[in-house]
C-alpha cells in the first residue's frame, strides 16, 4: 500500500513537471513568434553608400542654417570632442596653407561642443561646425572621425573612416 502511494506521488510529480515544462515551452514559442511577427528587435547599422541621406537641420558657428535639403553636394565630417584623431585633423588645417575653396560645402558635425580654438580654425577656412547629437544619431555614426559625401540628389556616394586632413581632401575629390 505504501508502495502504491509512493508510485502515485511520483507519477503525479512527474506529470506536474511535464505539464509545467510544456507550458514553459509554449510561452517561449509565443515570445519568439511575437518578436518575429512584430519586429520588436531592430539592429541599426551605419548608412551605406547608395542610401539616401537623412534630412538634417541646424545652425553653424556663423549662425547660418545648415541642411542637406538644398540640392548641393556636401562633405560631412563626424567628430567627437574627445577624439584625438579628430582634433589632429582640425589642427592640421592650421599648420598648412590650403586653398579655402577646398573646404566649400564641408561641415564638421560633433556629438558635443569642441574646443573654441578648433572652432576658430574651422572658421578661418569658412568651414561650418555643427554641434548636433541628433544629426550624429540620424546618420547612425558608430566610429569617428567619419566622412560622408552626399551628392546633389542627397545620396551617400562615399563613406570613409578618416585619419588625416589628406583623407578629408581625397574624399572631396571622390565627390
Amino acid at each position: 500500500m505504501i508502495l502504491y502511494i509512493m508510485i502515485s506521488i511520483i507519477v503525479i510529480f512527474i506529470g506536474y513537471n511535464v505539464f509545467n515544462t510544456w507550458g514553459l515551452i509554449k510561452k517561449i514559442n509565443l515570445f519568439f513568434d511575437l518578436t518575429q511577427k512584430y519586429s520588436l528587435f531592430e539592429y541599426v547599422t551605419e548608412l551605406q553608400i547608395g542610401h539616401a541621406a537623412p534630412i538634417f537641420h541646424g545652425k553653424d558657428q556663423f549662425n547660418n542654417a545648415i541642411t542637406n535639403e538644398k540640392n548641393q553636394e556636401m562633405l560631412l565630417i563626424f567628430i567627437t570632442p574627445t577624439c584625438p584623431v579628430c582634433k589632429n585633423i582640425i589642427n592640421e588645417l592650421s599648420k598648412n596653407d590650403y586653398p579655402k575653396m577646398d573646404f566649400v560645402n564641408m561641415v564638421f558635425i560633433s556629438r558635443g561642443p569642441i574646443e573654441q580654438n578648433h572652432i576658430d580654425v574651422l572658421s578661418s577656412f569658412n568651414v561650418s561646425y555643427l554641434n548636433s547629437i541628433k544629426t550624429v544619431d540620424l546618420f547612425n555614426i558608430r566610429s569617428v572621425p567619419k566622412g560622408i559625401w552626399i551628392d546633389r540628389n542627397n545620396i551617400i556616394v562615399a563613406s570613409e573612416s578618416l585619419n588625416t586632413i589628406q583623407d578629408v581632401l581625397s574624399m572631396k575629390k571622390v565627390g
